[in-house]
């Protein structure tokens, strides 16, 4: 089922288009990230779709209902977090919880406690708020979004600013959500290593405009271009080179690391031959890209002549494309 449908939405700030012509579906347990550059239209998105502003034309429908139809029932639906939470400072978390919990129906002292367990806030809800580090806000403000069990979860760089270990247990708890209850989550982040880590799915938007959406997968995929291995070598540039006189495979240092572009059968003779030249090869394994590293080989190879232009290649990939 979907749980999200936008349909042909526009919106338009002081006369200019933000967000132009944007048809997006989120299915039921799916988790979709939203990235692209600064001003590309993310949090206009996740506020259209959250209810703090409505398009200019277009439809939005949560669970089947359409936000002009009936955007009480909507909103019941709903959680959203925005990138900067805020509380009343002087009380405790357990307390604005409660405020929170008292403006919409059926959440109680047991859906308080589950939201607060969920997110392991034990250590400092019953604190004032003002003692709160960046990142425990983040939890509180996630907490007061999932005590009604939302049907969908809105997430406006909501992961920012969580340490490592906070986020691994936030992406527990989502996953959890999602597989459980059946959870539709839209988020964005600064951090594209952290969307990789938790998105099934990406949708890429840039001047408003969405160019495609994909699996993570399959856009790492389109981003990689050739078949690459990642060796561990001793002296890496000298030995890149070496290949390269010896085999014509061309080759890059990251990290310490040689990125060789060749397929994996070659990986035996490169090892052979730095072996024989006195070279010490220490690891040797299929080179992946990272998300954040697929995502700018894409802006980059887009075609820039025509703005208005939805660049559908990398949909080729993946067989739920929407353009």
């Amino acid at each position: 089922m979907q749980v999200l449908s936008i349909d042909s939405v526009i919106k338009i700030i002081d006369k200019g288009i933000i967000i132009d012509d944007l048809s997006l579906g989120v299915e039921e347990g799916e988790i979709l990230g939203l990235i692209g550059p600064n001003g590309a239209g993310k949090s206009t998105v996740i506020h259209m779709v959250g209810g703090l502003v409505m398009p200019n034309t277009g439809d939005i429908r949560i669970a089947g209902v359409s936000m002009y139809d009936d955007f009480e029932r909507c909103m019941s639906y709903t959680g959203v977090v925005l990138d900067k939470p805020e509380f009343y400072k002087n009380m405790t978390g357990y307390q604005n919880l409660q405020a929170i919990a008292a403006v919409r129906p059926k959440i109680g002292r047991k859906e308080i406690d589950r939201a607060v367990g969920m997110l392991e806030l034990d250590d400092y809800i019953d604190k004032r708020v003002s003692a709160y580090p960046t990142g425990e806000i983040k939890r509180l403000a996630i907490a007061a979004a999932v005590m009604h069990s939302p049907r969908l979860l809105l997430l406006d760089e909501a992961i920012d600013g969580m340490d490592p270990i906070a986020f691994l247990h936030l992406r527990k708890v989502i996953k959890k959500m999602t597989k459980s209850q059946g959870t539709a989550v839209v988020m964005t982040s600064h951090h594209m290593s952290d969307l990789e880590r938790i998105c099934d799915r990406v949708a890429v938007l840039e001047d408003g405009v969405l160019i495609g959406t994909s699996s993570v997968a399959h856009l790492k995929k389109f981003g990689t271009g050739k078949t690459a291995q990642r060796m561990l070598i001793d002296q890496p540039e000298a030995a890149a080179r070496h290949i390269f006189e010896a085999l014509h495979i061309p080759a890059e240092i990251r990290s310490g690391y040689v990125i060789f572009e060749c397929e994996k059968s070659l990986v035996p003779k490169i090892t052979s031959i730095l072996f024989t030249s006195g070279y010490r090869v220490y690891e040797a394994k299929d080179y992946e890209i990272s998300l954040e590293e697929a995502y700018y080989r894409l802006l980059r190879e887009r075609p820039m002549d025509n703005d208005d232009e939805i660049d559908d290649r990398f949909g080729a990939y993946e067989g739920d494309f929407d353009d």
